[in-house]
């Protein structure tokens, strides 16, 4: 979830409204403290983890996509071409098998489910593609079940992305370090009251812009 910045002027407008409502009501309980210091960097270190990985996760999201599409394209092509050098060779079969592999493996996408169901999918395909041995050449038939290990590399992958559990726990994690951060400092007296009314908005925009970055 990423917060736009009209959202993000709220929420800081909310925290400044409370912190001169607690310096008036004289409920600033903690005094100035060198652990502050250490937890804003522990929080920053987990943004900045979280950012990193966010943005490697978004970059080879955007390669899963056109490596699928562009290995289905070359199977339909290369498959197509079989049959212009010999027309006695039967790829109607590996040719409507693609077709009802790439629909599932969109659904797949979308929607999720069981890979298992999926991956027998692509055995049969991949059965049925063995089968154009028979009249493609050797080099040729190479490259088609390389774009079917391809396929399955990244089948595969994707799935181990979604399985992944840590990343919520994490995403916990900075989420309450943050809330206690601004929590603590709203309730930290800070003199002069006009610094505070300063740097408490500046580091509550900081962190809260790199939480919602990552989502």
């Amino acid at each position: 979830m990423c917060l736009g910045f009209g959202r993000v002027t709220l929420v800081l407008l909310t925290i400044v409204a409370v912190k001169v409502l607690v310096h008036r009501m004289h409920w600033e309980l903690l005094a100035p403290n060198p652990l502050f210091p250490a937890l804003v960097a522990s929080d920053v270190f987990l943004l900045g983890f979280l950012l990193n990985g966010g943005l490697m996760d978004y970059n080879e999201s955007e390669k899963i996509h056109g490596e699928l599409a562009a290995a289905l394209e070359c199977l339909a092509t290369e498959a197509r071409s079989v049959r212009d050098l010999h027309p006695e060779a039967e790829v109607m079969g590996p040719l409507a098998l693609l077709a009802s592999f790439s629909e599932d493996l969109l659904a797949w996408m979308k929607d999720g489910g069981l890979v298992t169901t999926l991956l027998n999918r692509l055995n049969e395909l991949q059965h049925s593609i063995e089968r154009l041995g028979l009249w493609n050449a050797a080099p040729l038939q190479a490259r088609l079940l390389l774009e079917l290990a391809n396929i399955r590399r990244v089948v595969v992958r994707s799935e181990v992305i979604r399985e992944t559990t840590f990343v919520p726990t994490v995403y916990w994690m900075t989420y309450v370090g943050t809330g206690f951060l601004i929590g603590g400092l709203v309730l930290t007296k800070i003199e002069p009251f006009r610094e505070a009314l300063f740097f408490i908005p500046v580091i509550s925009f900081l962190l809260i812009k790199l939480a919602a970055a990552d989502r």
